[in-house]
């Protein structure tokens, strides 16, 4: 009987932290996008001091991760997956890109930050960070 009520209660107690636990976990694991996301935006102002424009070609910057499409690689701990292009506001690749990072596999259940945006544009040079919450 006693052994009983210590399984109920230990299951009471997962049901109630496992979820907590998962949403720390994807937290974290947003780092591994932030990290992408600020590495591209690194190597655009290197790439962007010798060229007349900012790259949409991830092999251009030498970002290095794995490729996985069309101007796209995977982040180091491949749980995000990141895709330059150009600012979806229609301003020039000469002053603005876009890069989106995605979340892949576990990271998939991080619905609310499951896309990460960083936008360089003439007005806000330093990046706009979408969405903000997500971001540390």
């Amino acid at each position: 009987m006693e052994l009983m009520i210590a399984l109920v209660v230990a299951g009471i107690l997962l049901t109630i932290a496992l979820p907590s636990f998962q949403q720390a976990q994807r937290k974290g694991r947003r780092a591994d996008a932030v990290d992408g996301l600020l590495s591209i935006q690194l190597a655009q102002e290197r790439w962007r001091a010798s060229h007349a424009n900012f790259s949409t070609d991830p092999a251009e910057l030498d970002i290095g991760g794995s490729p996985s499409g069309d101007n796209c690689r995977l982040t180091p701990q491949a749980y995000y997956e990141l895709c330059l292009g150009e600012d979806p506001g229609g301003a020039s690749l000469a002053v603005a890109y876009e890069v989106v990072a995605t979340a892949r596999g576990a990271q998939v259940g991080d619905t609310a930050c499951a896309t990460l945006r960083l936008r360089v544009t003439p007005t806000a040079p330093r990046g706009l960070r979408l969405p903000a919450e997500c971001w540390p």
